[in-house]
């Protein structure tokens, strides 16, 4: 059919994406009426994170919040500080032997509170510990669990404009939020009679943002919208929800921060510090060889360095923390490796271990991780192999960079260009990248 017949075969190839769009929208669609009370009131629990304390999700949750919505309207009528919460609640813990490694090694070993929930960087996990200790403390049951760190605040002012906190004498704009935040988490450290102000600051502020995102006019709804998506899409927030739709509607889209179940190369970094708020002055810098082999088996060897960027001080004594790195499905920890401190369960499939690491004021600390991958590459129906590699970004840290290299088997060749040698890691890393065997 000549012309006819070409523009059907492109709309052939084209409709099972347009269908799979149009059912994803409807399935969104269905989930936010539900998440917004149409269906009956809700309620959900809203956690902050602070980057500066490092935890594998981001950060140490500082604040909470209950987030109510019924009928389409959403309200937030009471946030605080956490330890308003946890302090007068020490049932609402997780029993010693069922707490995360961090716990255990600490010492003395502390308990596992509600702030504490996101020693696992699989934020579903998190979100259902954290409803659960939420009702051990005597709490209203929650619908879901929803979490920030400053940078989705500051996208948000990005488009809801500047505010002001009079009780602090700020004005607030996306451009200084991170800055203002870090000042009052940290700066004030001369002072440390001043600690109440800092974790005041941090809830008036996020009170402030989130009642005028809530206010917001319906002409900034479009921009809102694509400052929320892009934020979720950066793990600057991420939620969970016992409902069934509205989980798969977040997983659909990533917003949940599951941990992924995939195969090809990967590599997570979960750290946990202990006490110290120096997370944003640390940056990392990994070296990732890969050595593939013709059977599609590999050597996937990561030295991570860890650069602790600023002076010393009463927030930044060194950085210790508990890291837990995470390889390929199938690997195993191999020769080249550090010594670990302990073996980690696997998570969807990827193997872990755990060791403490510092590095002091103005210094250095390198870790190295070695895995044994039997299946590295990816082989296609047609018989083509492909490198495939998934690195997660630690949610609300910049200024890490992976340097990547990868040794083919004699005789391949990349059918396209080879993989970046370096990459910044503000956001996750994703890619494939097909090979030719010898013919």
């Amino acid at each position: 059919f000549g012309p006819l017949g070409e523009a059907y075969d492109t709309l052939a190839t084209r409709l099972p994406s347009i269908a799979d769009r149009v059912g994803q929208a409807e399935r969104g669609m269905g989930a936010l009426a539900t998440f917004v009370g149409g269906s009956g009131p809700r309620q959900y629990l809203f956690l902050s994170q602070n980057p500066d304390e490092v935890r594998p999700t981001g950060g140490f949750i500082g604040t909470y919040g209950v987030l109510t919505a019924e009928g389409g309207e959403l309200a937030l009528p009471r946030y605080a500080p956490i330890a308003s919460w946890t302090a007068p609640r020490p049932e609402a813990v997780v029993p010693g032997e069922q707490a995360g490694s961090p716990f255990r090694l600490a010492s003395p070993p502390v308990p596992q509170t509600l702030g504490n929930v996101n020693s696992t960087p699989d934020w579903p996990r998190a979100g259902a510990l954290a409803a659960e200790l939420w009702d051990r403390g005597g709490e209203e049951p929650v619908e879901g669990v929803v979490s920030f760190v400053p940078a989705f605040l500051a996208r948000l002012l990005g488009v809801l404009g500047a505010v002001e906190v009079p009780e602090f004498g700020e004005t607030v704009t996306g451009e200084n939020l991170v800055e203002r935040f870090e000042f009052y988490t940290e700066l004030v450290e001369a002072d440390p009679s001043t600690a109440g102000a800092r974790k005041e600051f941090v809830v008036v502020l996020s009170e402030v943002v989130m009642d005028r995102l809530l206010a917001a006019p319906a002409q900034q709804w479009g921009e809102l919208a694509q400052a929320v998506g892009e934020g979720f899409e950066r793990s600057e927030a991420m939620a969970w929800s016992a409902d069934v739709d509205v989980a798969a509607a977040l997983a659909e889209r990533g917003w949940d921060r599951a941990f992924p179940e995939t195969d090809g190369d990967f590599f997570y970094n979960g750290e946990f510090s202990y006490a110290a708020k120096n997370g944003n002055s640390l940056e990392r810098t990994f070296d990732h060889r890969v050595e593939l082999r013709s059977d599609g088996s590999g050597l996937v060897t990561t030295s991570m360095t860890l650069a602790n960027t600023e002076e010393g001080g009463l927030f930044n004594s060194g950085s210790l923390s508990y890291v837990t790195l995470f390889g390929p499905r199938g690997g195993e920890l191999a020769a080249g490796s550090d010594i670990p401190l302990s073996e980690e369960p696997t998570l969807a499939g990827h193997p872990a271990a755990g060791w403490l690491l510092s590095a002091p004021p103005l210094g250095k600390a390198t870790l190295t991780v070695a895995w044994e991958v039997p299946r590295l590459l990816q082989r296609g129906d047609d018989g083509t192999w492909a490198y495939s590699l998934r690195w997660l970004h630690l949610p609300g840290h910049t200024g890490d960079e992976l340097n990547l290299r990868v040794d083919l088997p004699p005789g391949w060749v990349w059918q396209d260009a080879p993989p970046p040698a370096t990459t910044d890691l503000d956001r996750d890393f994703v890619g494939t990248w097909p090979l030719s065997g010898p013919r």
